[in-house]
């Protein structure tokens, strides 16, 4: 139930992340959620089955992400890099 009524605190948990990494971003489109943590692994899994053990890694090794984007047809992700700020893509 959203705020005000409801209680942020005692919401379920969907996914977690591996132990010692935070999530940096999400987002979702009508099937897939999509993940990106601060390990820098990109991940994505089915709204209605996703769980740890069926998750699919999109890209792996994004140097410091700091967020998540998406259209249609691609997912962007950013990230920092040899003193650059890097915006990329990968297809869904």
């Amino acid at each position: 139930m959203a705020l005000p009524n409801g209680n942020p605190s005692a919401q379920p948990t969907f996914l977690l992340a591996p132990s010692n990494y935070s999530l940096v971003d999400a987002t979702e489109d009508a099937n897939r959620i999509y993940w990106l943590l601060e390990d820098g692994t990109l991940s994505s899994c089915l709204l209605a089955t996703c769980n740890a053990s069926n998750k699919k890694n999109l890209v792996t090794n994004i140097a410091s992400p700091t967020g998540l984007y998406q259209d249609s047809q691609y997912l962007y992700y950013t990230s920092f890099a040899s003193g650059q700020g890097l915006l990329m893509r990968v297809a869904k």
